[in-house]
């Protein structure tokens, strides 16, 4: 990243941690989860925007500003599209609204870029992680057969040696073994093309133990993605792009790290940030059936929609990024997201959420007992 994109980045991220801090007050135990802060939606945070596009923003809108430079008008896109092997249609270039329903009639021959999911993650001791997995719903919310690319950006340095920050199973998006592990661990590309009717139809009936799982239930296969794997000496501003089915997952920081830290009572600034932009084409499909996702929570009917249609009939809740950036109409759309949609549909998702809950306490049960059993086993 420029040094400008990287600093307003870092301001815009500092004050929604710190906002984090603040809320819970005070030394942070071991709560057994992957990320102190887990962050999705980033760019949707509520701000004061003025409505004046030729004046300058508010220091409020510091809280999103950067995220939204970042995700939606910097290079980024451009490297993303040309991963996809995304071609330019000149006919774009005819269309007075880039949102408007005449663009986007003959979606195949309209390539366009959007941002699908944007995150703010901050990783701290805590030493609970996601092993290997490719995104589920919740982070990818796209059918199996829509493309993406993930540019994983580091807000912070995160050299190899202290851990904290991110490994890469190289090559296996390719490996004629993955599709076992999708299997194992219940990918989207084992969901039913219609989805669930339920948490309780999810749950029952979905296949493998669970995203993060591959090694308690396959440790050969762990194995063979560890082989492969890769973790960069990374600078605040280094970018990571890899494929939705690369295999990834979090490196703990070092116990020896932690224990000095602690020793030091440093241990609660022991946090490295990270800004996770995934990108899928307008054509991408969204997922049908039971689910948590924002847009769908507001409107049913946008399940199986592309992004393109949800822009056209319903709003901008995933902007568009290449080739062209958002105009200021759309950015007032997200604003009326914000205020009008969010607070909807952020309660349906929470009864979504909920009645999640018991079965994923089950299965936490379940694979507490696996690693008992496996630990057994080993001796």
């Amino acid at each position: 990243l420029s040094n400008d994109l990287l600093s307003n980045l870092d301001k815009s991220s500092s004050l929604l941690v710190q906002e984090q801090l603040n809320k819970v007050k005070g030394a942070r135990k071991s709560t057994g989860k992957q990320f102190f802060m887990n962050k999705m939606g980033a760019l949707f945070t509520n701000d004061d925007l003025n409505n004046n596009k030729d004046q300058e923003v508010s220091s409020k809108s510091n809280r999103s500003s950067g995220f939204r430079d970042v995700a939606l008008s910097s290079l980024i896109p451009q490297v993303v599209s040309e991963l996809l092997d995304m071609e330019f249609n000149s006919k774009v270039m005819e269309c007075d609204n880039f949102e408007s329903k005449d663009c986007f009639m003959n979606e195949s021959s309209q390539e366009n870029l959007r941002m699908l999911r944007d995150v703010l993650l901050v990783k701290d001791a805590d030493q609970f992680i996601c092993g290997w997995h490719v995104d589920d719903l919740g982070f990818w919310p796209a059918t199996a057969t829509s493309p993406g690319i993930n540019a994983w950006i580091a807000i912070d340095d995160m050299p190899q040696s202290t851990g904290g920050n991110f490994a890469l199973s190289v090559g296996s998006h390719t490996v004629p073994w993955r599709h076992e592990i999708y299997e194992l661990t219940g990918s989207t590309t084992t969901f039913p093309e219609e989805g669930y009717k339920d948490a309780k139809d999810m749950f029952e009936n979905r296949k493998g133990s669970g995203t993060c799982n591959i090694k308690n239930v396959n440790s050969t296969l762990h194995d063979m993605l560890e082989q492969r794997k890769r973790v960069y000496d990374l600078k605040a501003g280094d970018i990571i792009f890899h494929t939705r089915w690369l295999f990834h997952r979090t490196i703990p920081f070092q116990k020896d790290l932690i224990k000095d830290k602690k020793r030091r009572g440093e241990l609660d600034d022991l946090m490295y940030r990270r800004y996770t932009v995934r990108y899928a084409p307008g054509n991408a499909e969204l997922p049908r059936g039971y689910g948590t996702e924002l847009s769908i929570m507001w409107n049913g009917e946008n399940q199986g929609r592309t992004l393109n249609s949800v822009a056209i009939n319903d709003a901008p809740w995933y902007p568009s990024c290449w080739p062209y950036s958002p105009n200021f109409d759309e950015l007032e759309g997200i604003q009326k997201i914000i205020e009008e949609k969010l607070p909807f549909a952020t309660e349906r998702r929470k009864i979504n959420v909920d009645a999640m809950k018991p079965f994923l306490k089950a299965m936490g049960k379940s694979q507490r007992d696996q690693l008992k059993l496996n630990a057994k086993n080993s001796k």
